[in-house]
């Protein structure tokens, strides 16, 4: 059902996104490895003063990736969706 794959989707989004869970579940593996290296990259490396001037820009460039997703997530879901709608099936 497309109500149910689009809010579960939302619900990873907004509760997972650093993790880039989100990502995962719309099958775009590398753009979610990337968040999840921006996320906690930008974590680790803002815990020391120098690591901070990598890090705060790291987690800058991952929050506007989060909003971006946030204006084009039921785009990439009605993409998904009728990608596999025109699937193929296997006659029984």
């Amino acid at each position: 059902c497309w109500v149910c794959w689009c809010v579960g989707c939302v619900w990873l989004w907004f509760f997972l996104g650093g993790l880039g869970v989100h990502k995962f579940y719309l099958k775009q593996a590398v753009m979610g490895v990337v968040m999840l290296v921006l996320w906690i990259g930008g974590i680790i490396l803002s815990a020391t003063l120098i690591g901070a001037l990598i890090g705060v820009p790291m987690l800058i460039a991952w929050i506007v990736l989060w909003i971006i997703d946030a204006c084009t997530m039921p785009n990439r879901i009605n993409e998904l969706n009728g990608v596999v709608a025109v699937a193929p099936t296997r006659p029984m």
